[in-house]
């Protein structure tokens, strides 16, 4: 991409966890929950249906809540599975919860497990018309959804009439409604879950969301950038649903949920700590109750913070789904989830090997097959090639048809890179190879962000006349500019990694551009000049922005280049000088790491 003349952009934020510590924060004075009720449902009577990682994740949020101190083993009732009936869900929450606490204590409930739209029958729906609902262990499905009209506009859903022992969102907010006097913190994590919540569209398990993060497809297989309701940069009003606080008077209701009432919510097998299959929001949930929420590190996470950290994250790892938060009055946005102390400040991560899987197959000859390996070395140096999928940064496949080689990049987002097609084996062992030095950058890029500071800095995306994409993605001829805005006054350095590791200083420009932003105040890149057009080559892009409360002479010198390195070209060694150089000034022992912060953005750039 070639941002400042014409090219193509990058967005899906994208944010990586500073610290993997098998130490959890104890709370010293944060919130104390009274009872606890975790349901989880793993494994439905129809192994179809099953949803690997969620017992984990419930061992994993039980752990979190005991470790730091917020609720004692003793107040904390689980069901998983089979003990996870209707029956038996309405009726914990009624003993457990209700019965078993009294007005001014805290419960918390959580859910982890299918969830489907159905159609409202008692038209208190006005929105979308459709009701939320959990699927219990004993829900029995009629699987083919009905098609409806609403308000003139044809839609599908199931049929809840068909259906028998669904938890359905008005019963939730009957039960919720008998907490009156109590705090309750209501965390669902399932598909629909805006307003109650893991997806069931269509057959239960072609559409689960369950995404290998190590996924393989055929390289012939085009990518697909899809569609979705809402259009990139832009946000649509959502119901609220079960999180609607005129349903339960005399509650103090904080309610987190997973996605949006009208998006799935996704299960993916993560590289990293703890590895394997989990929800993504149970995921970052956990190092959330860890104490990597509390991101201005002054020893307090409040439910604000949380909810935050929570969206931020999500959305900045590429997963399209985006998290709700209600608050049923506005001081307890404020008020603090956890409480541990001041938090040590983490180092700076130096670069480490690229571990990548390589998959050679399709017709390649065992010569062709060992040339493409040792061409792949070369010309990425810290390329090491892994034996298995466990936590490695990507997929590398190559294959043969009918003449044509293909090659093509997974990376660990479970997200697949432009496939390269040539009849000519050494330009897609070239662009492929640019595939994996970007991935290599953008990975560098990650290791400098200051996730221990308040969020100072937020970049959007601006589509101007696109049609509607899956947020994160851009489709070729799109046209876009981006804008950043420094909630802390300071230095704004702003500079991007193309899909072949090419590196763009992109703010402050040549010339007396100022680099100095105030408190406040938005920065616009190529809005003026009529945004940049999305063109190729094609793939996953980084923009990074750092904010400095001191002006550096030496990011001003290294911002005065028009580009750092050359595509398809093996000397990496200009992109190497210029993030090292970023990392001393960063990191020089000088500034304290609370004083400045970064954040990163990636899009996903599609031919068509």
């Amino acid at each position: 991409m070639r941002l400042g003349i014409v090219t193509k952009s990058m967005l899906v934020l994208v944010a990586v966890l500073s610290w993997a510590s098998s130490e959890f924060a104890r709370a010293e004075a944060g919130l104390t929950i009274n009872r606890a009720l975790l349901v989880g449902i793993e494994n439905y009577p129809d192994p179809e249906d099953n949803l690997p990682g969620v017992i984990e994740d419930l061992n994993l949020l039980s752990s979190a809540l005991v470790k730091s101190g917020m609720v004692q083993p003793a107040n904390i009732k689980r069901l998983v599975d089979r003990e996870a009936t209707k029956a038996n869900i309405v009726q914990a929450f009624k003993d457990w919860l209700v019965n078993g606490t009294n007005p001014g204590e805290v419960v918390f409930f959580y859910y982890s497990g299918h969830g489907v739209q159905v159609w409202d029958e008692d038209g208190d729906e006005l929105q979308d018309g459709l009701d939320e609902a959990y699927v219990c262990w004993d829900t029995e499905m009629v699987r083919q959804k009905t098609r409806r009209e609403f308000m003139g506009r044809p839609g599908f859903a199931f049929d809840a009439k068909k259906c028998k022992n669904l938890l359905m969102d008005d019963e939730a907010k009957q039960l919720i409604q008998d907490l009156s006097g109590r705090t309750l913190i209501f965390v669902s994590d399932s598909c629909h879950s805006g307003t109650m919540y893991k997806r069931l569209d269509g057959f239960f398990g072609k559409s689960k969301t369950i995404q290998a993060r190590s996924g393989y497809k055929s390289v012939f297989e085009p990518r697909e950038s899809g569609d979705s309701r809402s259009q990139v940069g832009q946000k649509q009003a959502v119901k609220t649903g079960l999180v609607d606080h005129s349903t339960a008077p005399g509650v103090e209701l904080i309610a987190l949920s997973a996605a949006e009432d009208s998006q799935p919510a996704q299960v993916v097998e993560m590289a990293r700590e703890p590895k394997g299959f989990h929800s993504v929001y149970t995921w970052f949930l956990y190092h959330a109750m860890a104490g990597a929420a509390d991101l201005n590190r002054d020893g307090k996470t409040t439910f604000q913070e949380l909810a935050d950290y929570l969206s931020k994250e999500i959305e900045r790892e590429g997963y399209a789904q985006i998290p709700q938060k209600h608050f049923s009055n506005k001081e307890l946005s404020s008020r603090a989830f956890l409480v541990t102390g001041s938090q040590p400040s983490a180092t700076a991560e130096q670069p480490s090997e690229l571990a990548c899987l390589l998959k050679l197959e399709g017709g390649l000859s065992e010569k062709e097959k060992q040339h493409i390996q040792s061409e792949l070395k070369r010309r990425i140096p810290k390329l090491s090639i892994a034996t298995n999928s466990s936590g490695v940064a990507g997929v590398v496949s190559f294959e043969k048809k009918s003449g044509v080689y293909g090659g093509r990049l997974s990376d660990s987002t479970g997200t697949y890179w432009e496939p390269q097609l040539n009849s000519n084996l050494e330009e897609v062992i070239n662009k492929v190879a640019g595939n994996l030095r970007a991935l290599q950058y953008q990975t560098a890029f990650r290791r400098l962000q200051n996730r221990n500071s308040a969020a100072a800095v937020d970049v959007e995306l601006i589509t101007q006349g696109a049609a509607a994409r899956k947020r994160g993605q851009v489709v070729n001829g799109d046209r876009i500019c981006f804008k950043a805005k420094a909630q802390q006054g300071g230095y704004l350095y702003i500079a991007n990694v193309d899909s072949e590791g090419v590196i763009h200083p992109l703010y402050p420009m040549h010339g007396p551009q100022r680099t100095k932003v105030a408190s406040g105040e938005s920065v616009s890149v190529g809005c003026a000049e009529g945004s940049f057009a999305v063109g190729p080559p094609f793939g996953k892009e980084m923009l990074i922005a750092f904010l400095l409360p001191e002006k550096n002479d030496l990011l001003e010198g290294l911002w005065q280049k028009d580009s750092v390195g050359e595509p398809q070209s093996e000397n990496t060694e200009p992109q190497e000088q210029f993030i090292g150089a970023i990392r001393r000034v960063l990191f020089d022992g000088t500034k304290p790491k609370g004083t400045w912060s970064s954040a990163t953005i990636l899009v996903e750039s599609y031919k068509e």
